[in-house]
């Protein structure tokens, strides 16, 4: 059997040799490792005008698609300010007769007021409670139901 010292030799000269090989197979794939970050660099280069150019055709393609639409949408939103214009001034003297026809009638009820008895004013007056009557009675009704 052997004694400690000799095993302490025999595994300090493989560890000796294992950081000899390691060391030998690092110098060898160098190289390799070398090569690799070359060969990326330069297909990184090769590739990087296609992608220039791809993303400068695909900018000119949005470009001219926003020119080619952009006379439709203002054709459009014109088409539609000028319908609304339409409408607008279609609507507009039927809007102001009414608003005429109710100015007149107040003012011509507030004329027979003025020279009458003062009964259409409180005509007025008693046709705007009677809702208010009408809800008082409902909510009477139904409070004496409880």
């Amino acid at each position: 059997m052997a004694d400690i010292e000799e095993i302490k030799e025999q595994i300090g000269a493989a560890a000796s040799k294992v950081a000899t090989t390691a060391g030998a197979v690092a110098e060898a794939a160098k190289p390799v490792i070398d090569n690799v970050a070359t060969k990326a660099g330069e297909a990184y280069e090769a590739a990087k005008p296609a992608v220039e150019s791809a993303v400068d055709t695909i900018s000119e393609k949005a470009g001219e698609a926003y020119e080619a639409a952009k006379p439709a949408v203002e054709g459009i939103i014109g088409a539609v300010a000028e319908k609304a214009g339409v409408a607008f001034e279609a609507a507009k003297p039927a809007v102001e007769g009414a608003a005429s026809t109710v100015k007149n009638k107040a003012e011509e009820l507030l004329k027979r007021d003025r020279d009458g008895d003062g009964k259409i004013g409180d005509m007025v007056v008693s046709d705007a409670e009677k809702p208010a009557t009408g809800w008082r009675t409902a909510t009477n009704a139904a409070n004496d139901a409880k």
